[in-house]
């Protein structure tokens, strides 16, 4: 039943049209003497619906005392003119910029739910005359029970097109709301006709004064509440962003925070990876937490690849009535509710933060706009993770030909050499450099010279063991670091260096010929070649320099320098 459909359209009107009928039947009833007592019954009953308390899928109103106290005293004809013109200014005074049609629905299902529920309390046995006699609280009873069946069934037919989620679910936090806004409703109804018999109509208007302004109280109270618990939210996100934790912890932490502001069954903040060309889960928690960090997602796949895609935040209120959501594979399935945010820097999607819960219509705009906040402080963690391991990674490599730079290899050289002794194990260090690079530079400038050391690394890097250190170590020197390896395997290691290079064809772009390159290289081991990082880089150095003397394309070790033993 589409919104704009015949039998949508049929249905509105029918109830609007019924409704008119009932109030032109009962309108010669109506005793017009006690107008201002039903202006001042409406006023109150106004009252209370703005002042209602807003809760999940429903509100408390103290409006349901007002209208009993109207049906005991004036009956049927009353109720349905007062509630009728009643419902219609609260939506148009306190509502949502609903069009007139929705404003007439509300209005006509009221009257038509209020004559259901006469009719059953007349069925019931109730009394047209004593209504409210202590015989008559069973039809009472009917009569609200009647009232509030009629009036969410019409009201969720009317909704149905625009809702696609199972009704009895969705009626589960209504009905319960609902129900507590009745019972308080009913005895104050009675008190109030106490009151109006008893006393006079002044005293019972005059004690639903305090219950508005303790409803007042009451909602600015939860107001408040909700309030604080997002800002409080926000707080500690914002103060934990400027506390130096690594990002997983900072992550884990924003959804923790998260839970305490949005009930969720899942959460997980997937972040975007160059080198697996796809979304990773960077943080996660629930029971599926498992299975959802060994999940890889790529661009336009599934629902969160098309959210990476698209970069727009969604709400799914049910993922069973959505036909896009039954090839899916993840943990997603399992989830009635969604909400998924687009983690944003510079128009590109770096990550999604996604929220599952397993009951439908969890989540609605207001959760939507608080998880945008706290999303974007998420995507300010991970933009700055990102800029600092940037930044570290620039201290710590060479520009160039993208290995470790000088510094940041003598740093870790000396950690090297402290786990060497501290396991009592060998290490040992290459320097190796490009014979006649100067004229090579000479020859083709520095741009091609710069696009050999590029390739020259490369090589190494390729020749290398899985965990071995190489570095630029300046010019055309390269130094590599071997843990656990004594002079047998160096030397294999630098041989291997040396002839990965020479086969090599050095494709230059602007460079027609092929260019071959070879090098030279010294080793020395720690500590049997010198007790310090120092005396192990000098004595590498003059292995280095015995290797350029002996004419280039060759390997010598700092052992055998004194008696110049070259190894080809």
């Amino acid at each position: 039943m589409r919104p704009k459909g015949i039998l949508y359209i049929l249905f509105t009107w029918s109830v609007i049209f019924t409704a008119v009928l009932i109030l032109a039947a009962t309108a010669g009833e109506l005793d017009l003497d006690v107008s201002l007592e039903l202006l001042v019954m409406a006023s109150l009953w106004l009252a209370a619906e703005g002042l209602a308390v807003s809760l999940p899928q429903s509100q408390l109103s103290a409006g349901w005392a007002v209208a009993l106290t109207i049906f005991f005293t004036h009956g049927l004809p009353a109720l349905v003119w007062t509630g009728g013109i009643t419902t219609m200014l609260g939506q148009r005074l306190f509502g949502r910029g609903d069009p007139w049609r929705t404003t007439l629905f509300n209005a006509g299902q009221c009257v038509l739910a209020f004559w259901f529920a006469n009719l059953i309390y007349l069925r019931a046995g109730g009394s047209s005359v004593e209504k409210a006699a202590l015989a008559n609280i069973l039809p009472i009873l009917a009569f609200t029970a009647t009232y509030f069946l009629v009036n969410h069934v019409l009201v969720y037919l009317y909704l149905l097109p625009r809702r696609r989620y199972h009704p009895l679910v969705l009626w589960h936090e209504a009905l319960k709301w609902d129900a507590i806004t009745y019972l308080f409703g009913l005895p104050l109804g009675y008190v109030m006709l106490f009151l109006w018999q008893e006393m006079a109509f002044l005293a019972a208007v005059l004690l639903f004064v305090p219950v508005l302004i303790l409803q007042f109280v009451l909602r600015l109270y939860v107001v408040l509440t909700l309030t604080n618990r997002e800002l409080y939210a926000l707080y500690h996100v914002a103060r934990r962003l400027g506390e130096n934790i690594s990002l997983e912890k900072t992550l884990e932490f924003i959804l923790g925070t998260v839970k305490q502001v949005i009930s969720f069954r899942t959460g997980v903040i997937y972040i975007w990876s160059d080198v697996r060309r796809a979304f990773l889960p960077a943080a996660v928690r629930g029971p599926f937490a498992k299975t959802v960090k060994e999940s890889i997602i790529g661009k336009g796949e599934g629902f969160i690849g098309w959210i990476a895609e698209t970069g727009e935040s969604e709400i799914v209120y049910d993922t069973r009535q959505e036909p896009r959501f039954k090839n899916e594979s993840s943990f997603i399935i399992a989830e009635r509710s969604l909400i998924a945010i687009p983690l944003v820097a510079e128009d590109e999607v770096f990550g999604i933060f996604l929220l599952g819960e397993r009951r439908p219509y969890a989540f609605d705009e207001r959760r939507l706009s608080i998880l945008t906040i706290i999303a974007g402080q998420a995507a300010v963690a991970i933009r700055n993770a990102r800029l600092f391991a940037q930044i570290e990674d620039l201290a710590r490599t060479d520009t160039i030909t993208g290995l470790l730079n000088r510094r940041y290899f003598l740093l870790r050289l000396q950690a090297e050499c402290e786990r060497a002794l501290n396991r009592d194990e060998p290490l040992s260090v290459i320097l190796a450099d490009i014979d006649s690079f100067k004229k090579f530079n000479e020859t083709y400038g520095p741009l091609v010279g710069d696009a050999a050391l590029r390739e020259v690394a490369r090589v190494l890097q390729n020749a290398a063991r899985g965990h071995d250190l190489l570095a630029r170590f300046g010019g055309d020197e390269f130094a590599v670091v071997l843990p656990g390896a004594a002079e047998t395997i160096a030397r294999e290691t630098a041989t291997r260096f040396r002839e990965a290079v020479e086969r090599h064809i050095f494709g230059v772009e602007g460079v027609v010929e092929p260019l071959k390159l070879r090098i030279s290289a010294g080793l020395a081991v720690f500590p049997s070649d010198g007790a310090t990082l120092t005396d192990v880089l000098q004595k590498a150095e003059r292995a280095l320099d015995a290797a350029r003397a002996a004419g280039g394309n060759t390997v010598v070790a700092a052992a055998g320098v004194r008696n110049i033993t070259y190894f080809r």
